[in-house]
């Protein structure tokens, strides 16, 4: 699973998880709160393809909440954003390089 993978799945646990508790999915939320919901988590994207393309795992974090935690299928939660950044720059691998990063599609 690729970093950028992590990311994204990380923005939709969130946005799932705001949307079971705290009602924020139900039809009485505003236009304008889910276009900032959305602002947000496109910013967050935007910060992951160029930390990921810059090869800068710190800067990465700097976009996330110290109380994140990241599930992967087949492995313990990763829990707050220290310990996240320590994981990621312990899997680093000397000399690879991200040269692109493509955006699929909505359709």
């Amino acid at each position: 699973m690729t970093r950028r993978s992590v990311a994204l799945i990380a923005c939709a646990s969130v946005v799932l998880t705001a949307c079971v508790f705290e009602g924020a999915c139900s039809s009485g939320r505003t236009a304008d709160a889910q276009a900032q919901d959305m602002a947000e988590i496109e910013k967050l994207h935007s910060l992951d393809v160029a930390a990921t393309l810059a090869g800068d795992q710190a800067a990465l974090s700097e976009g996330m909440t110290d109380d994140i935690v990241i599930l992967q299928q087949g492995q313990e939660a990763e829990i707050g954003r220290q310990a996240i950044l320590a994981a990621r720059l312990k899997a680093a691998k000397p000399g690879f390089r991200v040269l692109s990063l493509s955006r699929r599609s909505k359709t």
